[in-house]
């Protein structure tokens, strides 16, 4: 955020807390499906 705009800090923490709030679901779901191990590794080869 260069213009140190106070919304735009607000709107970067939003969507910040946003995309963990997503993040967290999927891990909630694979954990309870018994697939997060699978999921974990796929999503770790996408890391490089």
């Amino acid at each position: 955020v260069r213009c140190k705009e106070v919304l735009g800090y607000m709107l970067l923490s939003l969507h910040n807390v946003t995309e963990l709030i997503g993040f967290t679901q999927k891990i909630r779901e694979a954990i309870l499906s018994d697939r997060f191990t699978t999921e974990f590794a796929q999503w770790l080869n996408t890391q490089s």
